[in-house]
């Protein structure tokens, strides 16, 4: 028996198997007929019902100028995290001080 190359063993196979595949996809049995289906509309997230909609009143949308702020209560309290202790080499008065809190500050930089 002559081998037969690779390329024509899968064109004979597939030659041989193409007309079960068509056979078994156009058939309609074990299939859902289209007037079996039912279409359901999802409804949009972005519409709201309300019970009483003569309770609310229609106006036009305006543009207002508002301030860039907000009144809150708070307490501001330092950076624990970021703080560091300045131990003094000498002992004295402070006379001036030349920085605050939250000052960057750098080596060397005089603070008292």
């Amino acid at each position: 028996m002559k081998p037969v190359p690779c390329f024509h063993f899968v064109l004979l196979v597939g030659a041989g198997l193409l007309p079960l595949l068509t056979a078994a996809c156009s058939g309609s049995k074990g299939g859902t007929e289209p007037s079996q289906v039912k279409v359901e509309k999802a409804p949009d997230p972005a519409l709201i019902e309300v019970q009483h909609p003569e309770e609310f009143k229609l106006v036009a949308a305006e543009q207002r100028l508002v301030a860039d702020e907000m009144q809150v209560n708070g307490v501001v309290t330092p950076d624990v995290n970021r703080s560091v202790p300045v131990l003094s080499l000498a002992g004295g008065r402070a006379v001036e001080i030349r920085t605050r809190l939250g000052d960057d500050v750098k080596k060397g930089q005089v603070l008292l």
